[in-house]
């Protein structure tokens, strides 16, 4: 039987930690799944679920006001996905909301390159 291919095998670390670009799958698909909009911590809580086997302890290292090294590489990923309008940049705050161009990259660039 071949044995399943592991999501995430492919991540080349910085530093020891995971790089902000491989937030991006689970940022979008987290908003996909919850009907296109959620808040911050509901995003933050899925792709916990979906990395949480890949964090070192760098990426759970606790920086300066709280939150861990792969929370913010979550909110940087966030800010480039507004900025290149894969996410809406009007959504109300403390609210991620995905654009329509978000889901069109994530059905041609990203639904079937990981498996969760």
């Amino acid at each position: 039987m071949k044995e399943k291919s592991q999501p995430y095998k492919h991540i080349k670390r910085v530093h020891g930690g995971i790089p902000q670009k491989e937030y991006r799958t689970p940022i979008l698909e987290a908003l996909i799944k919850m009907n296109g909009s959620a808040t911050a911590k509901e995003v933050l809580d899925y792709v916990e679920q979906k990395m949480k086997k890949y964090f070192t302890d760098i990426d759970r290292d606790v920086l300066k006001y709280g939150d861990q090294r792969w929370e913010k590489g979550v909110h940087f990923e966030r800010l480039k996905l507004v900025h290149e309008g894969l996410l809406k940049k009007d959504s109300p705050r403390g609210i991620w909301e995905i654009s329509k161009e978000g889901r069109q990259y994530y059905e041609r660039h990203l639904k079937n390159n990981h498996e969760f």
